[in-house]
């Protein structure tokens, strides 16, 4: 078999793959037992050379199979089980900083690699993890007395100071204590949403904390040196030569391009690169390092060092710009692969790209497989790869292009039609001249070829990473192949004089300035480039989420069409090509004639509510928006951070109906980023006049031209021909009188009740109700002669958190729940109150808790009900 590491690299990653989904050794274990047996079969059955041949390979990658889900299940138990004693506990954390400290304008973020851990502060016990310590940024004045004044005073200064490289104290490598409740985090919540422990993982981090600037005992100057603390050093050294000789705009821009840290890459500019397909530019890759490995070279060579030497000292100090760049995925990807090239020089050997991408795939996942499932480690391979693969066939198709509609042959155009028209004739020069050069770089028919190059190079990556693009971004760049083209022969000038500027400025800054005032004119023209190519109005295709087996299919088409049939000169006629279409069609068509279900989500927003809910006939309808989840959750909008992921997750771009049950926080703020992001037909507010609250809900509507109803008991919406909502509250006029003993109560008792009825099924939904609501319910539907009676609920959301004003006993003795679902976040103001889940234990209910369980998803076919939930937690 050719390329045997690319077969081993496969394994591996389908090996960790198998490892996350089952979670299981015994599956691992027997899943290879099963793939050996089949291969002891083939070789006794046909005993044919070639297996034969090929034996040692194939046990190769059943090994690499059961190591790739071996060292993943065992690191991610070890991250789960170091700090599980702790979890949720006040501890006294005694440690070292890191990485490098990010400050913000609210809060300081770092790393701190723990070496001791106490919960009384006397017994400290012995366990090593990284944590990831965010540092909040509330009251200074207010420091804890029994701290040390100079800390508190150190800390200050640290946060008071955006530009963290004057930061004296919070810096990579000195020690801290430090005191505060540590947490684990949770994996994905939310179908969608952002798995925030994998995203840790990927960093080794095991558990957070969240404090206040009192809460660190103090902090030491330490004696920890690491291969990454001096690579910080010399990245913070980089970035305050560049900030000193460029604009804020400008420096951030190339400060993400040297060293990777975009934390000083304006938002504008950030999202203007990411609309444009121009993102890559901000993160350290191939391109870079190849930068960075020339000058390098050059120098060895003519300080007359030999090769193997040469080598040697270029991929050490490739392998320290692994340490200056943060050990990005690309940037080990890249290193790996230009350290292969160099030893195949040295070896006379001449190195295979896909091989070389095989092993830097295989060395980054033994040292953590859990960056498998990072997002920058997967389009960083996905890009490379489909450059290797469909490049040198898309170049030609472009060539071939061009000779059709242009009749310009660039392999054989006669060089006289390939040179601008001038006095001078170029031929007379000398060879070796400056004009001469000049000539050749200026000569049509080399602009053609690197603006071919550079296309076909952009077409094959943007190929490979699209359908990632759709799944994580929900979005497309149409405009990347064009603004890729205009900022190429800017990018490589930027980083070499960005990389002149980093050097000479440790000599002369005033060098490094006037070098600057050159750099900045092209980083300005790349800036206004990606802003005008953002601009545009069709520069950006926002999608659904795809299914997984879309997904696969396009990059089967991709690699079929692009590459396969290209390269086994496959010959396809128009009938097979016709038949295929018509199957494709015929599929989609026959699973949209199947008969579909009712599907609600109830979303784990934290403290606060919302609901999705799309219909048999494919309506979708979202009830409330929750609120803000906390800084300590690290979430600040629900909408923009859970919601609209969501909604493109399940493939939602357009909502028939949005409702809001009432006008608290919690269940309204995250509905207006989803407002203003997301088309929406429809808008449902409770006809209560007293609720002010929702004021700037009425707002959005009015600007962006969305219908807004005011409904109240005995209104009715047919959503479909199986499916209709029943509004039960506000009530009438009349019968709102004494509905709560405060303002905040009478909002609650007016929320929106609606009762969905699809088929045979029921579900109520009760917003913030209280006891005066329920009685006035259970008072007005006790004859249980209507349609919409509220007896023997299907799925009930649980009025009001689960709170002790609300779940009265003979509301819950009359709604008789299946299925109970609490809404509910972490520390929610003592919600649910025990009483009430006892309450509804006592009448057979499945009591659900999206702090517990996270989201919870219900699937029903009118008659029976299916829960899944995101963790199957007992509580």
């Amino acid at each position: 078999m050719k390329r045997p590491l690319s077969l081993f690299a496969f394994a591996l990653v389908v090996g960790i793959l198998l490892a996350r989904t089952t979670n299981s050794y015994e599956f691992i274990f027997l899943s290879s037992i099963f793939s050996f047996a089949i291969l002891a079969i083939f070789i006794t059955l046909f005993n044919t050379q070639g297996i034969l041949n090929n034996t040692f390979i194939i046990m190769g990658m059943i090994l690499c199979y059961i190591i790739g889900g071996f060292e993943f299940l065992y690191l991610d138990k070890k991250i789960k089980d170091k700090y599980e004693a702790f979890e949720g506990e006040r501890v006294i954390i005694k440690g070292i900083i890191n990485s490098e400290v990010e400050i913000e304008d609210d809060k300081i973020t770092c790393i701190v690699l723990c070496e001791e851990i106490s919960k009384d502060g006397i017994n400290f016990q012995s366990v090593k993890g990284n944590i990831r310590l965010t540092i909040i940024k509330t009251a200074f004045n207010k420091t804890n007395e029994s701290f040390s004044t100079k800390t508190s005073e150190s800390a200050k200064k640290c946060a008071n100071k955006p530009d963290y490289e004057n930061n004296t104290e919070l810096v990579y490598g000195n020690k801290i204590e430090l005191t505060g409740i540590l947490n684990i985090p949770a994996g994905k919540r939310n179908p969608g949403g952002f798995d925030y422990r994998n995203y840790l993982a990927v960093s080794g981090v095991s558990a957070t904390m969240y404090i206040k600037e009192g809460e660190i005992i103090k902090i030491e100057a330490g004696e920890y040196i690491s291969f990454f603390r001096i690579g910080n050093i010399v990245r913070k050294s980089i970035i305050r030569i560049i900030n000193a000789s460029l604009k804020t705009e400008q420096a951030g821009l190339l400060n993400a391009m040297l060293t990777g840290y975009r934390n000083g890459v304006p938002l504008d500019i950030e999202s203007a690169f990411r609309a444009s397909g121009l993102s890559h530019i901000l993160s350290v890759s191939g391109l870079h390092v190849v930068f960075i490995m020339m000058p390098f070279i050059y120098i060895f060579k003519k300080a007359g060092i030999n090769r193997i030497l040469s080598n040697v000292l270029v991929i050490f100090v490739l392998i320290f710009y692994i340490s200056i760049t943060g050990a990005q995925p690309s940037v080990q990807r890249a290193v790996i692969m230009a350290s292969m090239i160099l030893i195949g020089q040295v070896l006379y050997k001449e190195t295979d790209t896909i091989t070389g991408i095989s092993l830097a795939c295989i060395i980054i996942l033994l040292i953590n497989p859990h960056i498998l499932f990072s997002i920058s480690f997967q389009l960083s391979f996905t890009a490379t790869l489909s450059i290797v693969l469909l490049n040198q066939n898309i170049n030609k198709m472009i060539r071939r292009l061009i000779k059709s509609l242009f009749k310009y042959d660039l392999e054989h155009e006669n060089k006289s039609k390939a040179r601008f028209k001038s006095g001078l004739n170029y031929d007379l020069l000398p060879k070796n001249g400056i004009l001469s050069r000049i000539k050749e770089f200026f000569a049509l028919n080399r602009i053609i070829k690197e603006t071919v190059r550079v296309l076909s190079t952009t077409i094959s990556a943007q190929l490979g990473v699209f359908p990632l693009g759709i799944m994580y971004f929900n979005e497309i760049s149409i405009i990347s192949v064009v603004s890729n083209l205009l900022v190429a022969p800017f990018t490589g000038v930027i980083m070499l004089l960005g990389l002149i500027m980093a050097t000479v400025g440790h000599v002369s800054i005033h060098i490094s300035r006037m070098l600057g005032a050159i750099n900045s004119i092209f980083i300005n023209i790349v800036i206004k480039i990606s802003k005008i190519s953002a601009g545009l109005p069709f520069s950006v295709f926002k999608a659904g989420m795809p299914s997984l087996l879309i997904i696969i299919i396009c990059y089967m088409l991709v690699w079929f069409f692009l590459w396969f049939k290209i390269k086994n000169k496959i010959s396809i006629n128009r009938t097979f090509y016709i038949y295929s279409v018509l199957s494709i069609i015929l599929v989609i068509l026959i699973i949209n004639l199947m008969p579909g279900q009712l599907e609600v989500t109830f979303l784990d927003v934290g403290s606060g509510d919302s609901i999705f809910i799309r219909t048999q006939g494919g309506k979708t309808i979202l009830i409330d928006g929750g609120g803000e989840k906390g800084k300590e959750e690290g979430e600040p909008n629900t909408g923009e951070q859970i919601i609209i992921p969501f909604l493109l997750d399940s493939g939602v771009t357009k909502l028939d109906l949005v409702i809001a049950s009432h006008g608290h926080a919690d269940h309204i703020l995250g509905l207006y980023p989803v407002l203003e992001q997301i088309r929406v037909d429809n808008v449902i507010l409770p006809d209560y006049k007293e609720d002010n609250e929702l004021a700037k809900i009425i707002d959005i509507c009015f600007k962006r031209n969305i219908k807004i109803t005011y409904c109240k008991e005995g209104d009715y919406i047919f959503l479909d021909k199986f499916t209709c909502l029943y509004i039960l509250n506000p009530q009438l006029e009349a019968n709102r009188l004494e509905l709560g003993k405060n303002e905040e109560s009478s909002l609650n008792n007016n929320s929106l009740v609606l009762n969905l009825i699809y088929k045979n099924v029921k579900m109520l939904f009760t917003g913030d109700i209280e006891k005066e609501t329920e009685e006035l319910l259970v008072e007005t539907y006790k004859s249980g002669n209507m349609i919409y009676d509220i007896a023997d609920i299907h799925v009930l959301k649980v009025p009001h958190h689960g709170s002790e004003t609300s779940s009265t006993e003979d509301f819950v003795k009359m709604v008789k729940p299946k299925v109970a679902i609490i809404s509910v976040g972490k520390n929610n103001y003592g919600h649910p109150a025990e009483t009430v889940i006892e309450r509804y234990r006592s009448i057979g209910a499945k009591i659900y808790r999206t702090d517990v369980n996270g989201a919870v998803m219900i699937k029903t076919n009118g008659k029976n009900i299916r829960v899944k939930v995101m963790f199957d937690n007992e509580h």
